[in-house]
């Protein structure tokens, strides 16, 4: 298990490399395949760390069929907000936790959520991720990833801390 992950690693980090310098050398090539594998040997090392599982395949490529909407959806409603906030009436967001199905890997399903415009993950608790997102919906990826609907909490209000004070 840890070669090929790490193997994956490399190959998503080398990919994501080539497509975002664009045109490469053998030398720029060689240099960003080093990069990947310090990249991968890291991204492992915090995996364990997190003591978080990989999740199955499956849910996976549901989760990375949706997200390009997602994105595209998300963007949109973040739009929505700038315009709102130049007006005057800010978006205010929401925190949520979002119970995973039990096919989902925790670690994956925070970067793939934390990687879209409109949320991001604050916490992983096991199989439940603590979101704040742009509102009050959640997304299609939430739905792909979700065992039920999130539960929305403190009505997008900043959490409270100790003492009452926000």
């Amino acid at each position: 298990m840890t070669t090929r992950e790490v193997l994956l690693w490399v190959a998503l980090l080398l990919l994501l490399y080539v497509i975002f310098v664009g045109p490469v050398t053998p030398l720029e090539l060689v240099v960003g395949a080093g990069i990947s594998v310090l990249g991968a040997v890291a991204a492992r090392a915090v995996r364990r760390a997190s003591g978080v599982g990989l999740g199955g395949l499956g849910p996976c490529l549901a989760a990375l069929r949706v997200w390009p909407l997602a994105c595209v959806a998300e963007l949109a409603g973040l739009g929505a907000a700038m315009v709102r906030a130049v007006r005057g009436r800010p978006a205010r967001g929401v925190f949520r936790t979002v119970r995973l199905r039990p096919d989902v890997g925790p670690a994956w399903a925070a970067t793939v959520l934390s990687s879209t415009p409109g949320a991001y993950v604050l916490d992983v608790d096991g199989a439940e991720l603590r979101v704040r997102a742009l509102d009050g919906n959640p997304s299609r990826l939430e739905q792909a990833l979700a065992q039920a609907p999130a539960r929305e909490e403190n009505g997008g209000a900043r959490p409270r801390t100790r003492g009452g004070a926000a």
